[in-house]
């Protein structure tokens, strides 16, 4: 279980090299933490939209239910089930392994990966796949280590139809950076952090690869 806090901003996608250099001359001294990799996520709901209501809604209470894997997308070295809770700015998220060694999926993944969740998870039967997203994320860490940024770039948004990916997909042209630590740096955050005045927004790629078309 992990639990941080989070602040994310909008970004337009052609400044994305203006926005690495700004975290590595800023204050917090950013550098490279991880290799940069691609990210495959696909976002369950019930027949009541309970969590996109609940971002919409603007609940302090949120939960996302989630599978998660990296690199190649019909080609995942290991896929996860996320639980993800958020009270307020703050998130608790819990992850089990689905598929723990490299599978080679086709045409019919998503129903393969449902079957797989409510199998695995009884109480999850309700939940149905929705939609995915596809982007590609850096990887940052301040110099004294208690601060990560992730830049998330090239982000793709798909619905999904009777257990099936449509072809029809949404190329945000926005970049998403997102800041992650304890609460106790809140305040440092917000004093130091001034890169071309950035501008706190809400931002959910569930709630974006749900309603893409109004984007």
């Amino acid at each position: 279980m992990e639990t941080r806090s989070e602040k994310k901003w909008k970004i337009d996608r052609q400044h994305l090299f203006q926005l690495i250099n700004g975290l590595k001359s800023s204050y917090f001294c950013f550098r490279n933490h991880y290799e940069p990799r691609w990210i495959n996520s696909i976002y369950f709901d019930d027949n009541f939209y309970t969590s996109i209501r609940q971002n919409l809604d603007g609940n302090y209470l949120k939960q996302k239910n989630r599978v998660r894997w990296y690199g190649e997308m019909l080609e995942p070295k290991e896929i996860k089930f996320e639980i993800k809770k958020k009270f307020g700015n703050t998130s608790v998220k819990n992850r089990y392994t689905l598929f723990d060694k490299k599978t080679n999926l086709d045409q019919n993944f998503v129903k393969i990966i449902e079957n797989k969740v409510k199998t695995k998870f009884p109480s999850k039967i309700n939940l149905k796949p929705l939609s995915m997203t596809r982007y590609f994320r850096y990887y940052f860490i301040s110099k004294y280590k208690n601060i990560r940024a992730t830049i998330d770039t090239n982000i793709s948004y798909y619905k999904i139809f009777e257990n099936r990916i449509q072809f029809e997909k949404y190329i945000d042209k926005n970049n998403i950076l997102e800041m992650k630590y304890e609460s106790k740096y809140d305040g440092l955050v917000r004093k130091n952090l001034n890169i071309n005045n950035l501008r706190l927004s809400r931002n959910s790629k569930y709630i974006n690869s749900f309603f893409f078309r109004s984007l």
